[in-house]
């Protein structure tokens, strides 16, 4: 492959004489065999594809353009079939599909450029490589296996530089999921899906089903691990081990894929390893179920069990509040914890993930692909579980807190005049020129959506103000556009009456009612009894007064 030069022997016979060669002009970079094997296709150092086939039978005539001699020889001969360039940088990874019966033989190729191109072979004719499929990814790509999402034969997985699996439809060139992968400090470089699982059922005894069959094999730099299909961001289901020093060239399985070989990159050694799924499963097991087992992906300044108890109060009183706005507060009614999927974005809200439109509109894709392909159009809610693994998969790598915000202000103010406030007029200059353009009027709305208020006066203080400018007058005394921005913006401002994001300025946990204070009675309360709490509260000035 060094000398650009292909050999291929006869693992039959174990000649040393390899039984064909070709010269491809170029260094090669990987070579791949048809499921069939009647095809051999070569990718090389420029982004050349290679295609060969196998002839059985070879006729006289083609056998004479290939060779000097006159005679066919009986043993079948690869002939080449043309070349094509279609990615503007370096293929990093390629594979076939693996066609049903009568079904077209198609090759993948993933290049440095984030495109996917698909190759036609069995229309493929007169040394041309029929292209029938280029699609642009979004992230830049590491590598890509097939991913039989819902027993689809469309959908492949990309892997990225950010250690997310994306899963794309084929049909449709839609990402229907995101997959957040277990990572062990470095990116995973290589990922393979285990076809023939048949052993497992010898090992395991468990049910028959598909999701217990199918494993992927991975490998980083130095780790070679053990990944369970699907992969749903739980980190207790995988495991990985170190294995050469200096790095992992390639890996392959044997036939039956018990066996897993390893080669390394300069120690000229390859590792036999046998595939343990049992292993696995405990691993699994000993990390938890349910939500226990993703408690780790919250985020490290917070609780994990109090982040656990907010997620399912914050699902089971949503479900709460809409059955009785649909049934009323007389009828009797039965939590299930499930809300509707027009309410995630409120749920993913509690535990901090505030997500842009579009980062939320790829969790509802992923959603209405399941809904459409495993519960038949039929599901419109989500429980805690399933919640928690989109929280798992969506989550930004930096999502937005307070912190990020503050230092992203203190960035703008750094190239001001004034290194600790910055006026009004500039401000919105910064909103309406850079990034997403903010209208003036557009964010007077939203600031009054979020005080809730008409007028929304800033809470700025008398010493920070400027001596034009009254907050004191009367709303109805000075247009409502000048009272709801401040004239000077600093960073306690603009948390305050841009965010609208205040610290409470009292205690309020004694407000939140607790068990010990509930009051239980034999028979429904009378008036008697209302009249009892008000005087116990000292509440009769309030009446009076009101």
């Amino acid at each position: 492959m060094l000398d650009g030069k292909i050999a291929i022997f006869d693992a039959v016979s174990f000649a040393a004489k390899p039984c064909f060669t070709a010269e491809v002009g170029h260094r090669l970079n990987m070579i791949k065999f048809s499921p069939d094997p009647q095809h051999l296709l070569v990718t090389d150092e420029i982004a050349h594809v290679s295609r060969y086939q196998l002839h059985l039978i070879v006729s006289s005539e083609v056998y004479q353009l290939m060779s000097k001699d006159k005679v066919p020889p009986e043993e079948p001969v690869w002939q080449y079939n043309g070349k094509s360039h279609q990615h503007r940088g370096k293929i990093i990874d390629c594979m076939f599909n693996n066609p049903s019966e009568g079904g077209n033989l198609y090759f993948y190729t993933l290049g440095e450029d984030r495109i996917i191109i698909q190759y036609n072979i069995t229309n493929s004719r007169n040394m041309e490589i029929e292209v029938t499929l280029r699609m642009t990814l979004d992230n830049v790509p590491l590598c890509m296996c097939w991913y039989p999402l819902y027993d689809l034969n469309t959908s492949i997985a990309v892997i990225n530089v950010n250690g997310k699996m994306c899963v794309y439809n084929l049909e449709d060139e839609v990402m229907i999921k995101m997959i957040y992968l277990p990572l062990y400090e470095e990116p995973v470089k290589r990922i393979l899906l285990l076809e023939h699982p048949l052993y497992i059922q010898e090992s395991m005894k468990q049910s028959e089903n598909s999701i217990w069959k199918q494993y992927f094999i991975f490998s980083t730099s130095k780790l070679i691990g053990l990944c369970k299909y699907p992969i749903d961001g739980n980190p207790n289901a995988s495991m990985a081990l170190a294995t050469h020093p200096n790095g992992i060239n390639s890996f392959v399985t044997n036939q039956e894929q018990t066996i897993l070989f390893t080669a390394g990159n300069e120690d000229s050694w390859i590792y036999a390893y046998e595939i343990n799924l049992m292993a696995l499963l405990e691993t699994e097991k000993k990390g938890g179920s349910g939500l226990d087992a993703f408690k780790s992906f919250f985020p490290k300044s917070e609780d994990p069990e109090e982040m656990k108890r907010r997620l399912i109060y914050s699902v089971y009183s949503l479900e709460s509040e809409i059955k009785m706005l649909q049934l009323g507060t007389d009828e009797e009614f039965v939590l299930i914890g499930e809300i509707p999927v027009n309410c995630l974005e409120y749920v993913m809200s509690t535990l901090g993930c505030f997500l842009s439109s579009e980062e939320l509109q790829l969790m509802l894709n992923d959603i209405n692909f399941e809904n459409k392909y495993l519960h038949g159009g039929k599901k419109s809610t989500l429980n805690c579980l399933e919640i928690m693994k989109l929280y798992v998969n969506y989550y930004p790598k930096n999502p937005l807190t307070k912190e990020f915000i503050s230092h992203a202000f203190k960035e703008i103010l750094s190239s001001e005049e004034d290194p600790d406030q910055i006026s009004k007029e500039r401000f919105l200059d910064i909103l309406q020129s850079s990034g997403l353009p903010l209208q003036e009027n557009e964010l007077i709305s939203i600031i009054k959506c979020l005080k809730d208020t008409k007028y929304a006066l800033p809470s700025t203080d008398e010493k920070n103000m400027d001596k034009n400018t009254s907050y004191l007058t009367k709303p109805e005394d000075v247009k409502e556009d000048e009272s709801i921005i401040p004239k000077v913006i600093m960073e306690k401002v603009f948390f305050q009456d841009i965010l609208c994001i205040e610290e409470p300025k009292e205690d309020l946990s004694g407000y939140i009612l607790k068990r010990e204070h509930l009051k239980l009675r034999e028979k429904d309360p009378k008036l008697d009894d209302f009249l009892l709490a008000i005087e116990e509260n000292n509440m009769l000035q309030d009446f009076d007064e009101m």
